[in-house]
């Protein structure tokens, strides 16, 4: 039977309109997408869909960083008019926008226009000089969805959300130069202001911050108690829930949205300090928001099968994995050269990438082979290098493979890009290009 869901994972509101859900209504269909690891109770990368009638809403299912979401802007510039200039625009940027733990606003307002941000998102934003009104056509809800309501938020989270707002954060929260790489459909690029390899973009990433943060916690709390007072039965304290109808269900939501609407707001501040700096430095800069995307309820069609039948590999086991520069111990891991092409065997286990660094010329083929040794289930680890676009997932027990050409002098980062680096500091090296 076909079904009409509701699809929505990270960050806002699990609906579904659905038919046969189970006999509480709470699990009809459930999706992890392919970059989904260990979140608190419901994976990050994780979609759900519920019954709109008996379905359930879950806090910890929708998570703590509500609306984190990334947004783009498309400049008028090539990557070479940009080069010379990124120490001063980096060094700009940093001072532009707090960033890093323990980061404060640069804005002072009321705790009465914080309860209007809430409600009016970027719009509040745009309306106060930062940023135009163009801006709000190229994001979800314009900017500002209805239905919050900022006496369902708590004083503390008030008093979190205050210092701030505009400011970026930290974790794997980021603030990114970039430049087109490659343009797949020129029509279709063209329609988002994307022209041609080399043009200049900068990405920021970040969400609702310790409002968003506080509305989640405060949250949970209440449905710890609806879950005990509507009989619903947890794997987990942080998927405690209520259903749809209920009056804590509709007090979640507006508060959540309160938090979505600050999110949108703390972004558009933050691209309006990002043009400051960019004309300060390139005064003929023109920087066009792209889009301003977070998650959101979407009709999809859906067929629903048991549980039972979805056998996912969840461990490569050592002993198949055939591949023959794969490595299973640490020791094995090292760099090797013949002629120009220099081979790196790699390990990741954690909490760290053997080798911790090497060396290469100049102009050297680069081939890396990464082992993920783990044998534990969804020990994801990844290999991002800053500087040439690698960015690859190894499952445990896999063996992947990237090669590339050393054409930039300098010392290059490598690290975990399954959080490993970005929460715990971990799984981090150095490449030297000599």
């Amino acid at each position: 039977m076909r079904r009409t869901l509701f699809l929505v994972g990270l960050s806002l509101l699990l609906l579904a309109g659905c038919e046969g859900s189970d006999e509480k209504g709470y699990k009809v269909a459930m999706l992890v997408m392919p970059d989904g690891h260990y979140g608190y109770g419901f994976p990050i990368g994780g979609v759900a869909a519920f019954s709109l009638e008996d379905g359930v809403i879950s806090p910890g299912g929708i998570g703590y960083d509500i609306n984190c979401g990334v947004r783009m802007l498309a400049t008028n510039l090539q990557a070479d008019e940009v080069t010379g200039k990124l120490r001063p625009l980096t060094d700009g940027l940093y001072d532009a926008v707090p960033s890093g733990l323990g980061s404060k606003s640069r804005l002072r307002y009321s705790d009465a226009e914080l309860r209007e941000v809430c409600v009016d998102g970027a719009k509040w934003a745009v309306e106060k000089g930062f940023g135009f009104e163009q801006d709000l056509q190229h994001m979800e809800e314009y900017g500002a969805i209805a239905g919050a309501d900022p006496d369902k938020i708590s004083e503390r989270a008030r008093k979190r959300g205050r210092p701030q707002l505009g400011t970026l954060g930290s974790g794997n929260h980021f603030l990114e130069i970039s430049r087109v790489k490659e343009v797949y459909d020129e029509e279709v690029a063209g329609r988002f202001g994307l022209c041609e390899p080399g043009q200049v973009t900068v990405m920021v990433h970040c969400g609702s911050r310790g409002l968003g943060y506080q509305v989640a916690d405060d949250y949970i709390k209440v449905m710890l108690d609806a879950s005990q007072k509507y009989g619903i039965e947890l794997p987990d304290k942080e998927l405690a829930c209520a259903p749809l109808a209920s009056p804590e269900a509709e007090d979640y939501v507006a508060a959540m949205y309160c938090a979505v609407n600050y999110a949108f707001a703390n972004r558009q501040f933050i691209t309006h300090w990002v043009r400051e700096v960019f004309r300060k430095h390139i005064p003929d800069a023109q920087m066009k928001l792209v889009y301003d995307a977070f998650t959101e309820p979407e009709p999809h069609y859906a067929q629903a099968c048991p549980a039972s039948l979805l056998k996912p590999i969840e461990v490569y086991p050592i002993a198949e994995n055939k591949d023959p520069e794969a490595i299973f111990d640490i020791a094995d891991a090292g760099v090797t050269r013949s002629g120009k092409t220099v081979e790196v065997k790699m390990a990741a286990v954690r909490s760290t990438l053997w080798p911790t660094s090497f060396e290469v010329n100049r102009g050297d083929t680069v081939k890396i082979h990464i082992t993920n040794i783990e044998q534990t289930t969804d020990e994801l680890h990844g290999l991002g290098i800053n500087g040439y676009d690698i960015n690859v997932v190894v499952d445990p027990g896999e063996t992947k493979h990237v090669t590339f050409v050393a054409d930039k002098p300098g010392v290059f980062a490598y690290y975990c890009t399954n959080f490993c680096s970005a929460l715990h500091q971990e799984m981090q090296g150095y490449m030297l290009i000599r």
